[in-house]
């Protein structure tokens, strides 16, 4: 899936950009809460750059919608996302919203962030047993549809997690290779030295014959031929 992320930074400086190391240990999702329309990833992006964000602080990672994926800092910075302060939440994890937007399409969100937290998770090093709900930091009822299983459990989200981790981490499948017809490196001429041979069923030299063509291919590696102007047996070994 493409993340299809584009970065809309929050500007250096601002009371909601504090600027402190994030060592990257979680991962938080949230849901916005915003159904009205129009509030997908871009309009959240410049809520966060505009003066009401700064003054609460409130600052997250991304914002992802069912197009876009909108990152408003880099995931190595903290950020005022997880309600709990100077803990975990706040500074140890990478926070991600899902658009509520009675516009756009929750389940194609969720998928998409599910192949971003996939992402996220391989490239920090994140055990998917560190992804954790907003709930979790303060007992905050968020994420809200996704804790009343609509349209989907915190169960089936993480399932698709981890089939999406799956995916980029599972080693390439070899093409399928053509086969090659066995290059051939020597040409035998056999005499019939008065001897009769059956080639393709035709008897040459007599009423009694040696099958040589069943013979020899059925030992593999030869294939076996007529010469009708010199009278030969034409074996040639191939390539095994």
């Amino acid at each position: 899936m493409n993340l299809n992320i584009v970065q809309d930074f929050i500007p250096v400086g601002r009371r909601n950009r504090p600027g402190r190391v994030n060592p990257m240990l979680f991962v938080t999702i949230h849901e916005t809460g915003n159904t009205n329309r129009g509030a997908n990833a871009r309009a959240h992006g410049k809520y966060l750059r505009g003066n009401d964000a700064a003054n609460l602080p409130v600052s997250w990672h991304y914002t992802v919608d069912d197009s876009v994926t909108v990152q408003h800092l880099p995931e190595n910075e903290d950020t005022f996302h997880a309600g709990d302060g100077a803990g975990s939440g706040n500074r140890q994890s990478i926070g991600i919203e899902m658009a509520v937007n009675s516009d756009g399409n929750f389940q194609t969100t969720i998928d998409r962030t599910a192949a971003l937290v996939a992402d996220i998770c391989i490239r920090r090093n994140i055990p998917i047993a560190n992804i954790r709900q907003h709930f979790h930091w303060i007992g905050k009822n968020c994420l809200q549809n996704i804790r009343a299983g609509r349209p989907i459990t915190w169960a089936v989200f993480l399932e698709k997690v981890q089939a999406a981790m799956d995916a980029k981490t599972a080693p390439p499948v070899a093409p399928p290779t053509t086969p090659t017809t066995p290059a051939l490196v020597e040409t035998v001429n056999f005499d019939l030295f008065g001897k009769a041979v059956e080639i393709d069923g035709m008897i040459i030299g007599g009423r009694t014959f040696v099958a040589a063509r069943h013979l020899l291919e059925s030992m593999g590696g030869y294939s076996v031929g007529w010469n009708g102007s010199t009278n030969t047996v034409i074996v040639r070994r191939v390539a095994n």
